[in-house]
């Protein structure tokens, strides 16, 4: 792939959650496969089919958002158009909301929330 070192990228917005098709053959299987092994041979090791399929559209956007960042000394602004980035108010131990949970680890504690109504 393309690296957008240093000043070659400050910026990156990410529109709404690349979700894999859910009709496609091959994620309904691999959902089904994972809940079946789950439940019938109690493989805890497999993500749940819907967890599973949640985790393939943040690792697109966490790989998108590395295209800013690209190593400790870099700097960028991250922009998420979609309002499940929003912290809902959830309740958390850790100060992560679970809107927030599935960003990478990094970015979680930098989230800021705009409000569309507030100037």
């Amino acid at each position: 792939g393309v690296s957008f070192n240093d000043d070659y990228a400050r910026g990156v917005i990410c529109v709404g959650i690349p979700l894999p098709n859910s009709y496609d053959m091959s994620i309904r299987s691999k959902k089904h496969y994972n809940n079946e092994q789950r439940r019938l041979r109690n493989r805890t090791n497999l993500l749940p089919g819907d967890d599973w399929y949640q985790q393939q559209a943040y690792r697109a956007v966490a790989q998108a958002l590395g295209r800013c960042i690209r190593h400790a000394a870099d700097y960028g602004t991250i922009v998420l158009l979609d309002s499940r980035h929003c912290d809902d108010g959830s309740p958390s131990l850790d100060g992560v909301c679970a809107a927030h949970k599935n960003l990478p680890k990094w970015m979680r504690q930098h989230v800021k929330n705009l409000d569309r109504n507030r100037r």
